[in-house]
């Protein structure tokens, strides 16, 4: 078996390695991308309920402060 060819076939399986373990590294940063991302959306969701308590509760403030 000449020697090159045992060079490329290790050159081979080391590009295919890098590929599998780009591809992994990608997959990992878009899950952890979507998990920010819907962390995001619950934090909105909370300080918009929060927000809509607070002013409920000013209405209900004013409404008894003006009976």
């Amino acid at each position: 078996m000449p020697l090159h060819t045992s060079l490329g076939d290790r050159a081979r399986l080391c590009l295919k390695k890098r590929k599998v373990i780009a591809t992994i590294i990608i997959i990992i940063t878009i899950i952890i991308i979507t998990i920010i991302i819907i962390t995001i959306i619950i934090i909105t969701i909370i300080i918009t309920i929060i927000i809509i308590f607070i002013i409920t509760i000013f209405i209900i403030i004013i409404i008894f402060i003006s009976t």
